[in-house]
C-alpha cells in the first residue's frame, strides 16, 4: 500500500529511479527543485492503514448518480440555446412582410437576430466542448488509447481545426466512436452560423396598398339617358302585344352628338377605347367589374343564303338569309372600279329586348354578278350589353394591356313597369327601361352569371339609338364599302364602332355614374425572411442536444468518470507505472518539450481503471 511506502526508511537511490516512492525524499527534491515549498501545517501521516474517514471513495461509487450529476451548465445552456432559436422563429414571424418605416428599434432587425444567432451558437458550442471533453474519457475508460489521443481529443474541443484534425489523424482501426464524428461535424458546421444569420432577414422594395378614399377608381355607369321631357312632338306607345315604339308629330327623339360622332369615328377607324383610371400612385390594380356597353356580334352565312339574279340590264341581285331578311344588290358603273357593292337589311324591332339593331352586309366581288358562290354574307348584331372587365392594372400610370374583357348578354328584366303605361296608351316620359344579364356571352358563348347589378336606359334614348343606327346603315351605296375594309373587316368594323360608343357611355352617364374602386400600391421597403436560412441552426441545435443526451447516457454505461475538459483529473490521476528508464529522464529533464512528449504519447497506452478502494488512475 501507498501508506506502507512512506513508512520505508531505506530506499535505494543508486539507481537514480524518480518514482511516486520519492516524494517523501524532501531534502532531495528541494536540491533538484528549489522554488518549490511544502506548508509546514501539513504532516506526513505515517500509518499502515488508511483512516476510516478516508474510505468515501467505495461508498461514494456504490451510490446512484444523478442524471444530470455534473451536466448542469451543458443542461442549461442547450435549453438556453432552444431558446434563442425560439426566439429567432418567433421574431421571424412577426417581421416577415412588415414595413421598414414601421420598425421603430433603435437596433435593425438584422442586428437583432445575428446577436440571437451569436448567443445560440456560443451556448451550444459549450455543450459540444464538454461532450468532446467527454468523450475522451468514455474512450479511454472502454480500452487503452496512445496517451496522444488525449491531446487530440482536447484539440478538437477548442475549435473547428482541432476537430478536422481529430477526424484526419484519427486511425480507422482506432474504432471512432459515432458520437465524435458528430461533434467534430458540428464543430466545423457551426462556422457558418454567423454567415447563415445575416442571410435570414432582407429588405425588399415591394408595392404596398396605399389606404385612402378613391385612391384607385375607374369610371362605370349602370345606366344611360340623354332625353327628356322637353320633346313633346315624340311619344312612347305601348301596343296591346307589349312592343314599344315611337311615335312622333314633327321632332324625334335624338341620339347626342357626341354619341354618333363616337359612331363614326369607329367606322373610320379615328377613335379608340379606353379606361377612364384614376390612380393616385400609378400602380394600382381592380377586382373585376362590370359597366355598360355596346356590343356587336358577325357571323358569316354565305353558305345559307339564296341568290337571285334578275335579268335586267341594271344588273339586280336578291338575296334571302335564313331568317327571311331580303336583301337588294344593283351593280352600276362604278362596279368597273373594282369596287364593292354592299347592302345592309335591317330586322324590325318588335318585341322589347336589348338588340339595338341587326343588319346583313352582302358582298359581291367585280365580276362576280349571278354567280352565288362568290357571294360573302355577314350576319351582324349590335345591342346592349353588360362588359366585364377583370385583371385590370396600370403600372407608372398606364394601363396595361393584357386585362380581359367578357360582353355579357342583357335582356330585358320581367319586372318593367313601363313608366306606368298601360297597352294601347303613350307618354313623352322618358321612362327606364330596364335590363338584366343573360346566362350567355355576347356571340353566344356559356358564360357563368355571378351575382350581377341592373341596368337601364332610358327609353327615348333607346328608341332613338335603334331609329338612328338603322337609318344609317341601311344604305346601298359604293362609298360605304370602305367602312368594312371592302368586305374584307366587316367584324372588326362593327366591332371598332361599338366600342367607341360605349366609351361615350361613361362620359355620358348621369346618375347612373358610378365608380369601380381599385388598390392602388406604392413601392415601399419590407422586411422579409428567408425562413431556408434557418434550417442550419435548427439542424445544429437539435443534434446537440441529441448529443448531449447520447453522452450523458454513455458516460453512465461505461461508468466513466464526468471529467469532461478539466485539467485537473490529469493532475490527480496522473498516469502511474513508469519504465526505470522513463522516470530517468523525465528527473533529467528529457522530456521537457513538447515534441518530445508528443512523440512518446504516440507509441504509449494507458487506460483509465479503477482500484479496489473506488480511485481511477491512468494504468500504462
Amino acid at each position: 500500500m501507498v501508506a506502507e511506502k512512506n513508512t520505508r526508511t531505506g530506499r535505494e537511490t543508486a539507481r537514480g529511479r524518480l518514482s511516486i516512492d520519492s516524494l517523501d525524499q524532501t531534502e532531495q527534491l528541494q536540491t533538484e527543485y528549489q522554488p518549490i515549498s511544502i506548508d509546514p501545517a501539513s504532516e506526513a501521516i505515517e500509518t499502515d492503514e488508511i483512516p476510516a474517514d478516508h474510505d468515501f471513495a467505495s461508498q461514494h461509487d456504490s451510490q446512484p448518480r444523478p442524471f444530470t450529476d455534473g451536466w448542469t451548465w451543458e443542461i442549461v445552456s442547450i435549453i438556453f440555446s432552444i431558446a434563442c432559436f425560439v426566439a429567432i422563429v418567433v421574431l421571424a414571424v412577426f417581421l416577415n412582410g412588415t414595413p421598414l418605416p414601421q420598425w421603430t428599434f433603435v437596433l435593425q432587425p438584422s442586428t437583432i437576430l445575428s446577436i440571437l444567432v451569436a448567443a445560440a451558437q456560443s451556448s451550444m458550442m459549450l455543450v459540444v466542448s464538454a461532450v468532446m471533453g467527454q468523450l475522451k474519457w468514455i474512450a479511454i475508460t472502454s480500452e487503452a488509447q496512445p496517451l496522444a489521443h488525449l491531446e487530440t481529443f482536447d484539440a478538437a474541443s477548442r475549435g473547428p481545426f482541432g476537430a478536422a484534425s481529430l477526424i484526419h489523424r484519427w486511425r480507422p482501426q482506432a474504432r471512432l466512436s459515432s458520437y465524435v464524428y458528430m461533434a467534430s461535424l458540428i464543430t466545423m458546421a457551426a462556422l457558418a452560423m454567423g454567415p447563415f444569420a445575416l442571410q435570414i432577414v432582407s429588405i425588399r422594395e415591394e408595392l404596398s396598398e396605399v389606404q385612402g378614399l378613391q385612391a384607385a377608381t375607374v369610371a362605370t355607369t349602370h345606366g344611360y339617358s340623354y332625353n327628356d321631357a322637353t320633346i313633346t312632338d315624340a311619344s312612347v306607345v305601348l301596343d296591346d302585344d307589349g312592343a314599344v315604339a315611337e311615335q312622333t308629330k314633327g321632332e324625334a327623339f335624338v341620339v347626342e352628338k357626341s354619341m354618333l360622332g363616337a359612331f363614326y369615328g369607329g367606322m373610320y377607324s379615328l377613335s379608340s377605347r379606353r379606361l377612364e383610371v384614376t390612380c393616385q400612385s400609378g400602380n394600382c390594380t381592380w377586382p373585376p367589374f362590370e359597366t355598360l356597353g355596346i356590343c356587336s356580334s358577325c357571323r358569316d352565312i354565305s353558305g345559307d343564303v339564296v341568290v337571285f339574279q334578275a335579268q335586267n340590264y341594271l344588273g339586280e341581285s336578291y338575296i334571302t338569309t335564313p331568317d327571311g331578311v331580303n336583301v337588294q344588290f344593283m351593280k352600276t358603273r362604278a362596279v368597273a372600279t373594282n369596287l364593292t357593292s354592299f347592302k345592309t337589311g335591317t330586322r324590325r324591332l318588335d318585341t322589347l329586348s336589348a338588340n339595338i339593331v341587326s343588319p346583313v352586309i352582302a358582298q359581291f366581288g367585280t365580276g362576280n354578278t349571278g354567280n352565288s358562290a362568290r357571294a360573302t354574307v355577314t350576319d351582324c348584331a349590335i345591342c346592349w350589353c353588360a362588359q366585364r372587365f377583370s385583371g385590370v392594372s396600370t403600372v407608372n400610370g398606364v394601363v396595361k394591356g393584357d386585362f380581359k374583357q367578357t360582353d355579357l348578354r342583357l335582356r330585358a328584366a320581367a319586372d318593367q313597369t313601363f313608366g306606368g303605361m298601360t297597352p294601347g296608351s303613350s307618354t313623352t316620359e322618358n321612362w327606364p327601361f330596364l335590363l338584366t344579364v343573360d346566362g350567355t356571352q355576347v356571340g353566344g358563348a356559356e358564360s357563368t352569371q355571378p351575382n350581377h347589378g341592373r341596368f337601364q336606359i332610358g327609353i327615348q334614348d333607346h328608341l332613338a339609338v335603334v331609329g338612328r343606327l338603322q337609318r344609317e346603315l341601311e344604305v346601298n351605296s359604293d362609298l360605304k364599302s370602305a367602312y368594312f375594309g371592302d368586305g374584307q373587316d366587316v367584324t372588326g368594323t362593327f366591332r371598332n364602332m361599338t366600342s367607341a360608343m360605349s366609351a361615350r357611355l361613361l362620359v355620358t352617364r348621369d346618375l347612373q355614374g358610378t365608380f369601380a374602386a381599385g388598390i392602388s400600391w406604392q413601392l415601399r421597403p419590407v422586411i422579409r425572411v428567408e425562413f431556408a436560412w434557418l434550417a442550419l441552426p435548427a439542424a445544429l441545435i437539435l443534434l446537440s442536444s441529441a448529443l448531449l443526451l447520447s453522452t450523458v447516457l454513455a458516460a453512465r454505461r461505461s461508468r466513466a468518470p464526468v471529467w469532461k475538459s478539466s485539467l485537473l483529473p490529469i493532475l490527480y490521476h496522473g498516469v502511474r507505472d513508469w519504465e526505470e528508464d522513463e522516470e530517468r529522464e523525465l528527473f533529467e529533464g528529457g522530456i521537457e518539450k513538447v515534441k518530445v512528449m508528443e512523440k512518446m504519447a504516440m507509441s504509449q497506452r494507458a487506460q483509465l481503471v479503477r482500484s479496489e478502494e473506488g480511485g481511477s488512475w491512468l494504468m500504462r
